[in-house]
């Protein structure tokens, strides 16, 4: 490339080049705010010196990001007594789920320990033991 042939972007380094987005450029390209051809491959080629006259007519964006909302702060509700009484239910309900739970964990662990195997003969099942 010579120093006399202009310079050409795609929308992406056009975005680079002037410090916006490409969405921002392909919006200025469809309302034809911003001067572009298309190649023989139909991809936008915008000129250096089309971009360059497009990026003084923009307004310049405020450059100080928005303050984040302080995540200390937290909302709460102050305790009534229906809370109070819903949150005491609610526990009694943990509470009984966590005893049956237990339950039925020892009765899971009971049947499955083995149990031993006695040889008991027919006669001894009907007649039963002496």
């Amino acid at each position: 490339m010579t120093q006399d042939s202009p310079k050409f972007f795609s929308p992406k380094q056009a975005a680079i080049h002037v410090g916006c987005g490409r969405t921002t450029i392909m919006r200025a390209l469809s309302t034809n705010k911003l001067k572009a051809i298309r190649d023989n491959k139909n991809a936008w080629r915008i000129s250096e010196e089309d971009l360059n006259a497009w990026s003084g007519q923009r307004p310049v964006p405020d450059q100080t990001p928005p303050s984040p909302a302080p995540s200390h702060i937290v909302d709460t509700p102050s305790d009534t007594p229906e809370t109070l009484a819903k949150l005491a239910v609610a526990e009694a309900r943990l509470a009984d789920a966590i005893a049956d739970r237990d339950k039925w964990r020892d009765l899971a662990l009971r049947l499955s320990e083995p149990r031993p195997v006695v040889a008991v003969s027919f006669w001894e099942r009907i007649f039963g033991r002496r």
